[in-house]
């Protein structure tokens, strides 16, 4: 009896407008396209997978970004730091040595902080 508790919470809604991924290829090697202008956004393909990812971004300038693979238990497993470029960057992630299950891949720039589920599957 008597206990309490308060959380204050911030959310930001950001716009989308349903065009960040467009696979002009057909074969499913996948040709990204990030067109959401003014919002930082990555794309994860394969996904789900069996091992390798691939991760891809558009960056405005050059800069350093970390990408991070949390278990469910938000316990980190894998870390790759990174110089990415200007432009269309991306990264070939090898997570062969993962077990099957559901991760959280998250994606840092010098600005942004982005993460996404990720399923790897035997």
């Amino acid at each position: 009896k008597g206990n309490a508790a308060t959380c204050v919470s911030v959310v930001t809604v950001l716009p989308y407008d349903g065009n960040n991924l467009i696979d002009n290829s057909g074969n499913g090697d996948q040709d990204v396209e990030l067109t959401n202008a003014g919002v930082f956004d990555f794309v994860v393909y394969p996904n789900p997978t069996s091992g390798t990812v691939n991760v891809a971004m558009e960056i405005k300038g050059d800069e350093t970004i970390f990408i991070r693979i949390f278990d469910l238990n938000g316990r980190l497993i894998y870390l790759q730091e990174t110089e990415a470029f200007e432009g269309e960057n991306v990264f070939r992630l090898h997570l062969d040595e993962l077990k099957s299950g559901l991760y959280v891949i998250d994606v840092q720039t010098d600005k942004h902080q982005v993460q996404k589920r990720l399923l790897k599957q035997d």
